[in-house]
Parts: C-alpha cells; sequence; structure tokens
C-alpha cells in the first residue's frame, strides 16, 4: 500500500463486510470526487444520495457491467460511514467528512475504482462477463466444458452459489412456462433469499450448513442432477 494506507485498510475492510451489492466503498468514492472537485467537507444526506448516483454510473461506465453495483441509497448509510472513519455526524442528517480520507482524496479517487473492480472479480469471478450475450454463447458451445465451469463458479463463493444456483433453477422452470424472480436478501435472523413465481408459490432459500460428508456427498449429487436437467 501507498500514501493513505489507513484509508486502503478501511476500504478493504469495507469490501470484506460487502454481501450482495458494494455500498460504503462507492458512497467513500463518492464523497471523496465531491471534495477534490469543490473541496466541500459537510455533505446533507440527499447531496450524499446525488453524489452515490453519480459514483454509481461512474463506476458502471468504469467496469463496464452492473453487477455487484447500483445499490439503492438509504439514509442510514451515512451514519454507518463512521465505523470506517469517512464521515461524523455534525447535525441531523449532516454529516463532515474526516482526515486521513480528506488528505489522500486525489489518490483514493484513483485507487478505489481499481480496487473494487479487484474486489469483484475475485468474488465472482465470470459473473460480470456474462451479461454479454456473446460471451454467454460462446460459453455454451461446448456442453461437458459449460458443466464444469458451472460446478467450479458455483462453489467460489456464496454469492456465486445464489448467482448460479437462482439460474440453474429459472432454466429449469422455463422448461415448464414458469418463472421465478430474485426479489431480496431478507433481514430475518435466519437470513435468506426470497423467490416469488409466476404460480402463487413464494420461496426463502435459507443458508444450508453442512456438517458430515455425507450430506456434501447428497448436495453434490442433487446439483448434478439439477445441473443435467438444463443441459
Amino acid at each position: 500500500m501507498k500514501a493513505g494506507c489507513t484509508c486502503q485498510s478501511e476500504v478493504d475492510r469495507m469490501l470484506r463486510n460487502s454481501q450482495t451489492k458494494v455500498i460504503v466503498p462507492v458512497v467513500t468514492l463518492a464523497l471523496l470526487r465531491e471534495y477534490t472537485a469543490s473541496k466541500k467537507t459537510v455533505f446533507s444526506d440527499s447531496e450524499i444520495r446525488k453524489a452515490y448516483e453519480a459514483a454509481v454510473k461512474h463506476m458502471k461506465d468504469f467496469l463496464g457491467h452492473d453487477v455487484h453495483i447500483g445499490a439503492k441509497y438509504y439514509d442510514a448509510y451515512g451514519s454507518r460511514m463512521s465505523r470506517y472513519g469517512v464521515l461524523e455526524p455534525v447535525g441531523h442528517l449532516k454529516y463532515r467528512l474526516l482526515a486521513p480520507y480528506t488528505e489522500h482524496a486525489t489518490f483514493l479517487c484513483e485507487w478505489i475504482p481499481d480496487r473494487i473492480k479487484e474486489h469483484i472479480d475475485k468474488r465472482l469471478g465470470v459473473v460480470p462477463l456474462l451479461h454479454e450475450p456473446t460471451a454467454r454463447t460462446a460459453l455454451a458451445q461446448d456442453q461437458a466444458r459449460f458443466l464444469t465451469l458451472i460446478r467450479e463458479q458455483i462453489v467460489k463463493t456464496a454469492a456465486n452459489f445464489e448467482i448460479f444456483s437462482f439460474a440453474v433453477i429459472k432454466v429449469h422452470l422455463e422448461k415448464f412456462a414458469c418463472k421465478i424472480y430474485r426479489d431480496t436478501r431478507t433481514s430475518a435472523h435466519d437470513k435468506g433469499v426470497d423467490l416469488s413465481t409466476n404460480f402463487g408459490v413464494v420461496y426463502q432459500v435459507k443458508k444450508l450448513r453442512i456438517h458430515t460428508e455425507s450430506e456434501l456427498d447428497f448436495c453434490h449429487f442433487a446439483w448434478s442432477c439439477c445441473l443435467a436437467q438444463i443441459v
């Protein structure tokens, strides 16, 4: 790490804490871009929201896709930034941008986009490439290669497991003229993902805890059966 190593360590911590979307690092980038342009250090919540939306657009252009980027902004995010020493509250829904972020703003504005890209590429593997129809077609040309790709990617991270599992289920159900929609990650204590359908059924997919090798073998067998159904 170079200048602003404390800030870089905090951005890395933000990324480690990211779940389905990269939010806090993009908010940080948004504030630093605003500070670099105007030297403004005090922001209202509405100003943070506006800066965040501009930073999301910037990141989508930079990445060439919108995977893991672009979550809806909520006013709670301003107060959360204090966990990483980015902002401190100075009034109702008003916050001050703090040093050392201000001291290294120019460097961080250049570094954070690259770091976010590195994080997404490492976490999601080939997923960002799949928004291109030509890339999907090329990968699906060879059945054995395609199945190997899915098996490799589905176990890469928890996020990949969600994405690929949903895709497998969706493609399988479409054979029966049924549709399924991934709505949101739930906030219930048991966690999970809400799935709705066009045939009146709603599912919650919970995190599966595997305790024995036999349970793991069963999961592998079940997914092999599911994959066989879609090709």
